[in-house]
């Protein structure tokens, strides 16, 4: 019944993604007087948001999540950029609070894009913490129409603090942007997981569909409302955990 949910799940993502695909207009070439803008910001953003659930690499932590977090991309060289990503989550009248401190680098290799990072989670209530190595790779694979297909890929090493003990969690997925006006895109996402002594999880963790709407607001600011669906498989069965529907939305600010 799981493998037959899982293929369902998937074909209904590719069909999103392949159904709404436009074909894109080719570009006029601009007047020779004129001056491109200058782009002046600092990359550097500012986010807000709210879920309905806190589902983290499918499991449910509580219902009503409010979280900000800023992103702040200092790059190096041409190709190496190192991103410091901080995020704060409360679960509205549940008394669980998270801080999670990411670090990445990232290297540009022209087909793809490698990263090295390390995140530090810390859970004021309960006082504990934990520390996560992790690795990725992303790259374009081509396009139908005007929308790319992006490939993703991670591997996550948690550390846990108290008694040492190590789990690795794996990940791998498919996103795209699909046009829709000036102002509004469909970005369609899917993920498969795996967990390895990953907090008594063993074997294919979940699927994750996702389906995400930005709106720009203004040239800086862009609300994303989103809904999702996460299928839980082997390693989530094993410890309870259900199929679960949440949505929510988040307001981007970039400076």
């Amino acid at each position: 019944m799981k493998v037959t949910k899982l293929i369902a799940i998937s074909l209904l993502a590719l069909a999103t993604v392949a159904g709404t695909a436009n074909a894109g207009a080719p570009a006029k070439s601009p007047p020779p007087d004129a001056i491109a803008p200058v782009d002046d910001s600092l990359g550097f953003s500012l986010a807000v948001g709210y879920d309905s659930q806190y589902i983290f690499r499918g499991v449910n932590f509580g219902d009503n999540l409010v979280w900000s977090s800023l992103t702040i991309p200092i790059k190096l060289t041409d190709k190496l950029t190192f991103t410091f990503a901080p995020w704060y989550g409360n679960i509205v009248d549940g008394g669980y609070d998270e801080l999670d401190l990411a670090a990445n680098l990232t290297y540009d290799l022209g087909f793809a894009t490698i990263g090295l990072g390390y995140t530090w989670y810390y859970f004021p209530f309960s006082d504990y913490d934990t520390n996560e190595p992790n690795i990725s790779i992303q790259s374009c694979l081509g396009s139908i129409g005007a929308c790319k297909i992006n490939w993703f890929a991670g591997a996550f090493c948690d550390l846990s603090a108290d008694n040492g003990d190590q789990g690795y969690y794996y990940e791998t997925g498919f996103n795209s942007v699909i046009p829709v006006t000036d102002m509004i895109s469909l970005v369609p996402e899917v993920r498969v997981t795996y967990a390895s002594n990953y907090y008594g999880q063993d074997g294919f963790n979940n699927v994750l569909v996702k389906l995400g709407a930005p709106i720009a607001l203004t040239k800086t600011a862009t609300l994303t409302p989103y809904v999702a669906g996460s299928l839980a498989l082997e390693g989530l069965d094993a410890i309870g955990q259900e199929d679960e529907f949440f949505g929510g939305v988040s307001l981007t600010v970039t400076f």
